[in-house]
């Protein structure tokens, strides 16, 4: 049975039918954004909220001013967005509507991103240009772009980038992909202090992960082997005489050399852990520097922090000092809690979900994934469901408190798209006369001689 071409009929089919999405979103963005602009072209009035914080913010940093003094009063503003706002301001002489489409335009650049990485881990084109369409027409993706200035959209990008380096990471253990990790959470950290959650999270997964390889994994399994060599060498040696020293030292070494190179194509030392470490500390530092300058605290982010133990969102927003746990407490039992966290989870892993999505077809796709790569074992996205419930967590306290979706579901959104593309492709091959090569843990860019996945 032959191997699917990548160029073949149905994947290059797909593939226009996704040209032709981003076409449709790209002409419904820009027309939306021009009849708002008809009604309004002073951007006083018409940025609002959020967005009006922002542009502030774009107009200091193209000013030449980069003191980050806007955390006085919006402590909870990060920089990478306004930044972005910026480079536009300057390079089109603060013309609204090329800022309005910078959002449309990272839409568009993390579609096509997608494409490229699902592509490249399943080999299958027409599989990465169903889910990329499947985002691009998401009506999430096209709300968040075309309404106001908000940085979801460059979430969803960085999102979209930090779970490729995490599955890739997990299937062969190479260190650059440790450190993309890292510089890319710390982009996502700039983008939105929700970004903390996400590093945490990251963290205690690499953490796990680097445990269950250090006691179970082929690296374990082989210093195990060679200690085994040794002993039994050296009992040979004592009752025979005739093993010596040299020819020891070589069966040893030889043999659990060969099983770890066979085993392991990749290792990462501790060290590695710690420059990717240092990676983040350094990438993120813009934010962090300026509020232990301003506030005596690098993560200090004002009464949006009052959410974690706030009753409501105005209350939250408008206590005189920063809530503490004892404060819950004070007013609430264990009880309580788990009913609010029960409240929230349901909240954002189910019914925030379904609505954002109003034809829930990629969410449903999503968890017919997760059981496929359950059932398959799947390593990788094991590992990346981990990290997606992890990161989720606080969301879901929160959600009572701060009830937006848009919060949640940008973070969700993004590992709904790689748990579907199990799916997806497992059911584009069903229906192919010849069933396409598949890679053998959906994230392999090509195979080694060994049958590992390599870079």
């Amino acid at each position: 049975m032959s191997n699917a071409n990548p160029q073949s009929l149905a994947g290059r089919v797909c593939f226009c039918l996704l040209l032709c999405a981003i076409g449709l979103y790209l002409l419904a963005s820009i027309r939306e954004i021009d009849r708002d602009l008809k009604k309004d072209s002073d951007w006083r009035t018409y940025f609002t909220k959020d967005a009006m914080h922002y542009y502030v913010v774009a107009q200091a940093f193209a000013s030449g001013d980069f003191s980050m003094s806007y955390e006085k009063g919006w402590p909870y503003r990060q920089p990478l967005f306004p930044l972005l706002i910026a480079g536009v301001m300057k390079a089109t002489n603060d013309d609204l509507l090329a800022i309005r489409m910078i959002n449309v335009g990272v839409i568009v650049f993390a579609a096509i991103t997608l494409f490229v990485i699902l592509r490249a881990f399943w080999r299958d084109s027409a599989a990465a240009a169903i889910i990329s369409i499947l985002f691009v027409l998401n009506p999430f993706v096209y709300d968040q772009a075309i309404h106001g200035l908000n940085t979801e959209p460059l979430h969803l990008f960085l999102l979209i980038c930090i779970i490729a380096c995490l599955l890739r990471y997990t299937a062969v253990r190479h260190w650059i992909y440790l450190l993309l990790l890292a510089f890319t959470i710390g982009l996502d950290y700039l983008d939105r202090i929700n970004g903390l959650f996400l590093a945490i999270s990251a963290f205690a997964v690499l953490l796990c992960f680097a445990l269950s390889q250090y006691f179970f994994g082929p690296e374990h399994h082989a210093v195990r082997l060679g200690r085994r060599l040794i002993r039994r060498s050296i009992w040979n040696y004592r009752r025979s005489g005739e093993v010596g020293d040299a020819d020891l030292s070589d069966e040893a070494t030889g043999v659990s050399d060969d099983r770890a190179k066979s085993d392991a194509p990749h290792t990462v030392s501790w060290w590695h852990y710690l420059v990717a470490a240092l990676v983040l500390v350094i990438t993120t530092a813009p934010s962090w520097l300026s509020r232990l300058h301003y506030f005596g605290n690098p993560f200090y982010y004002g009464a949006i922090q009052n959410f974690l133990w706030g009753d409501t969102y105005l209350g939250s927003m408008d206590s005189p000092r920063a809530l503490t746990v004892s404060d819950y407490f004070a007013s609430h039992s264990l009880l309580d809690a788990a009913g609010r966290f029960l409240l929230g989870c349901s909240k954002v892993f189910f019914a925030i979900p379904i609505d954002r999505e109003r034809l829930p077809v990629l969410y449903f796709a999503a968890l017919a994934g997760i059981w496929f790569a359950w059932r398959q074992r799947r390593t990788p996205y094991l590992w990346l469901l981990l990290f997606y419930g992890l990161q989720m967590l606080p969301l879901a306290w929160t959600q009572p408190v701060n009830t937006t979706p848009r919060i949640p579901y940008a973070v969700t959104q993004p590992f709904e798209l790689f748990f579907a593309a199990i799916f997806v492709h497992w059911l584009w091959t069903k229906t192919l006369p010849d069933k396409a090569a598949q890679s053998k843990d959906g994230v392999s860019l090509r195979y080694s001689r060994h049958g590992s996945d390599l870079s």
